[in-house]
């Protein structure tokens, strides 16, 4: 059993009145994780990725349909992918856009850009010609990263404005040694885009501090550690990615990226079992295995099954302790673009379920929930007023 809960007794106060006392329930790792130290966030992604890569050099960092990386040999590729991009664009803090297909290779090209001290704009080539082109122009993009099945893509977008590399023709002569850049953790990492239901996409900038701050709370909270198999389903153009790619990538752990659009969802239970997947969203998983041949309690290596981005029933309660085994728990994860993992609620097969809405939980490490008014005060208990992050 990899996971454990306890429950623990949390006074929630307001000020010198408390206004309510209730039992927060708390996971205890039962695995061999190492805790990510806050004194960790004080560095670049690249370090600690290559602290993975001194530690883990033979061991699987990622596999995609089009690729699979062991720990040196995703060093290596990203390596000459940042070598390109120095060659092209010097040192400094451009944007640099990627238009690819999700797999392996869209992830070797995050890190070398990164790994050249550069700032990566993941863009969906599926996204209307319009948004994308917006997107490059918001993001001021110096330089556009593709595959050879987008290269025409990006020609059209580009229109001549800004180089593009096709990371398929980078040359093996390009240097494959760790780039000997300095990377402050106040630096840019990333501009991800949001859906833009109420406008134009609104680009949300985050630096490497942040970032790491994120793979704090989600190395902590869901206990990964260098055996695990992380699957990545959302594309690396949302910020879900995130949580993902590099709590998976400055562990030691294995990213398996999968793209559903153009896999289909029908064999999605079967591809879990086979690569045997610990922790994954969990709503399509579960939903898909009603229509699959796949029996119950056939995820034997699945341990978590988190769930985010839209209200979480007790219908999908009841799917996960139907399908999934008893060491596995699900996590409801309220997340934002702009601030990261804020709540989490965990769930296991004897959590008494007595609504139909899920509540969305307790506040993850490090942060804190408050409502202000307009003046920016702290409201009372019945007041109305805005919610604060901090």
């Amino acid at each position: 059993m990899l996971f454990g809960i306890r429950k623990e007794r949390v006074e929630i106060t307001s000020g010198s009145d408390t206004l309510k006392t209730t039992r927060r329930r708390q996971v205890t790792p039962t695995n061999e994780y190492e805790p990510f130290g806050i004194e960790e966030i004080n560095q670049s992604i690249p370090s600690r990725f290559e602290q993975q890569v001194r530690r883990y050099p033979e061991r699987l960092a990622v596999r995609g349909s089009d690729h699979s990386f062991t720990y040196f040999d995703l060093n290596k590729a990203a390596n000459q992918i940042a070598c390109a991009i120095l060659e092209r664009c010097g040192e400094g803090e451009d944007r640099v856009a990627l238009l690819m297909d999700q797999g392996a290779w869209i992830v070797a090209a995050i890190m070398g850009v990164l790994k050249a001290g550069k700032i990566y704009v993941p863009l969906d080539p599926r996204f209307p010609r319009a948004r994308l082109t917006y997107m490059i122009e918001d993001a001021q993009s110096s330089l556009l990263l593709s595959d050879p099945r987008n290269m025409s893509h990006a020609a059209e977008l580009t229109a001549g404005k800004l180089p593009v590399i096709d990371i398929d023709t980078l040359s093996s002569a390009q240097s494959a040694t760790n780039p000997a850049i300095p990377i402050s953790p106040s630096q840019g990492l990333n501009v991800i885009y949001t859906s833009g239901s109420t406008g134009n996409p609104k680009g949300v900038f985050q630096n490497h501090r942040n970032l790491l701050f994120e793979v704090l709370r989600v190395t902590n909270s869901f206990h990964v550690c260098r055996d695990d198999r992380l699957a990545l389903l959302h594309p690396c153009s949302s910020s879900a990615s995130l949580r993902r790619i590099f709590p998976a990538l400055l562990n030691g752990a294995s990213l398996y990226p999968l793209d559903l659009r153009a896999e289909g969802w029908e064999d999605l239970p079967r591809w879990f079992v086979e690569e045997a997947i610990t922790i994954s969203n969990g709503r399509r998983l579960l939903r898909d295995c009603r229509h699959s041949l796949i029996g119950e309690d056939q995820f034997p290596r699945l341990r978590l099954v988190t769930f985010g981005g839209e209200p979480v029933y007790r219908s999908d309660v009841e799917l996960y302790r139907r399908y999934l085994s008893p060491q596995c728990l699900m996590l409801v994860n309220l997340a934002a673009t702009e601030t990261g993992s804020d709540r989490q609620y965990f769930i296991d097969k004897q959590t008494r379920i007595s609504e139909p809405l899920i509540p969305v939980g307790y506040a993850t490490e490090g942060t804190e929930i408050f409502l202000r008014s307009e003046e920016g005060r702290e409201v009372g208990p019945g007041e109305v007023g805005e919610i604060a992050i901090k």
